[in-house]
């Protein structure tokens, strides 16, 4: 597999998501989160395939603890760019203290993690630099000349978060959501604007949570059909054409991009990782210009609308477990 050289360790062009091993995550995830027996399958056959950046998070249930049981039983960990998150979401608080909660939340990762560094750590919440950015620049500017991080990233929502930590000029990763029906990164214009400063940018939600594997009219009536039914017609039919998969379409729109370094897939079993592996093999399937164009002047979807319809979806399905 294709890796980047530039920050460190190699980057793979697939980074292994791992909230699937901490939480239980998807819409089209009907097993629930993994065994950890399961979950260090997961992580083995990512690894063995070539995937060389593993993304895990504080706030992913007991991912990074997952992790660091597969490191400490297997070993590998000189091989993998690993990267996780820290939240403050603590507005008005002193700097001093604000920049003390960073230092503890990475502590608390890197035990759990099993290492004395991380290559990337990441504000998880682009709103906390509206809250505490100077103690956030400064916390992991000290945590970068220490050796504790290899470098800083953010993770965003919404392309204009960008603004502000840009301008920082601490940041060197950017992890953001974008997929077909998702354009509003390129359409910003920062997406150009990272490759041009030489920014990593690492896509997510690439499958928007499952929603392309949903048939739409087996789909019962309902907010989220009302977002997205007819937009799913669109794509299963443009993969028809393209003689693709739904997978392979949604990969190479995003995968193919200028600018892109990245893709975060995640699993909950070790064939999913294998079949993800292959969208990144060689002679790989390509969508063609016509279809790319297709794509852009017709997909783009309403991204709040669908997650709140989601948000409902899970909702429902919460309660219905109750009961």
């Amino acid at each position: 597999m294709k890796t980047y050289t530039g920050w460190g360790r190699p980057f793979s062009r697939m980074s292994l998501g791992t909230v699937q091993l901490g939480l239980d995550y998807g819409i089209a995830n009907a097993d629930g989160k993994p065994s950890l027996a399961q979950s260090h399958a997961v992580l083995k056959a990512a690894l063995e395939g070539g995937v060389t950046a593993l993304d895990t998070a504080a706030s992913y249930g007991n991912s990074e603890k997952v992790l660091g049981s597969y490191f400490r039983t297997f070993g590998g960990r000189d091989g993998v760019f690993l990267t996780t998150k820290f939240g403050l979401n603590l507005p008005g608080t002193p700097k001093e203290q604000a920049k003390d909660a960073i230092h503890r939340s990475l502590e608390r990762s890197l035990e759990n993690l099993g290492v004395d560094r991380v290559d990337c750590l990441m504000m998880h919440r682009a709103e906390d630099f509206d809250e505490q950015g100077e103690a956030i620049v400064e916390a992991l500017s000290e945590l970068k000349h220490e050796g504790l991080i290899g470098c800083a990233g953010i993770s965003i929502y919404h392309p204009e978060s960008l603004k502000k930590p840009l301008e920082s000029g601490v940041f060197s990763m950017v992890q953001a959501p974008m997929s077909m029906f998702d354009h509003a990164l390129r359409d910003s214009g920062y997406l150009e604007i990272l490759r041009q400063q030489n920014i990593a940018l690492i896509i997510r939600s690439v499958f928007l949570q499952g929603l392309f594997f949903l048939d739409p009219d087996a789909m019962p009536e309902s907010p989220l059909r009302d977002a997205v039914g007819e937009k799913l017609r669109m794509i299963r039919a443009l993969a028809t054409r393209e003689n693709m998969t739904m997978a392979e379409l949604a990969i190479s729109y995003i995968r193919d991009m200028p600018g892109v370094t990245s893709l975060v897939l995640g699993a909950e079993k070790p064939e999913q990782v294998r079949q993800n592996l292959s969208y990144f093999a060689e002679g790989a399937a390509m969508l063609s210009e016509e279809g790319r164009r297709f794509i852009d002047e017709n997909c783009a979807a309403d991204i709040p609308e669908i997650m709140r319809a989601l948000s409902a979806r899970y909702d429902r399905g919460a309660a219905k477990e109750k009961k």
